[in-house]
């Protein structure tokens, strides 16, 4: 059975996984997981170069740090958030000091 993905808007180049079978390689919608990605995480729908706009929702999150492959997960230390922009995301205290210390925009933090 493939995963379950959600993909908000057409620009996005990201999804997010919305179902705990990190053993299965394929989305519905047929794009390749290249690794296994948990549940709520996003995984690159597509080659995201360094220094480009991460996309969810139709709006910049953020922008990679490195180059992140197609299927690969699109972890948010792996870009940077926008400063215009607000990011939820899940984190532990040693990631979660890390991304205060770059001054980022936050919402809401969910710690693991």
């Amino acid at each position: 059975m493939s995963r379950i993905s959600l993909t908000v808007h057409p620009s996005d180049n990201v999804s997010t996984l919305l179902d705990f079978q990190t053993d299965e390689r394929t989305t519905r919608d047929g794009l390749l997981l290249r690794e296994s990605i948990p549940f709520g995480h996003k995984v690159a729908r597509q080659e995201i170069a360094e220094g480009q706009a991460v996309i969810k929702y139709g709006v910049a999150i953020g922008k990679a740090t490195k180059t992140i492959q197609s299927g690969f997960l699109s972890k948010f230390r792996r870009f940077l958030a926008s400063e215009n922009s607000s990011v939820l995301f899940c984190a532990n205290s040693s990631e979660n000091s890390q991304f205060h210390s770059r001054k980022l925009l936050l919402n809401a933090c969910i710690c693991s």
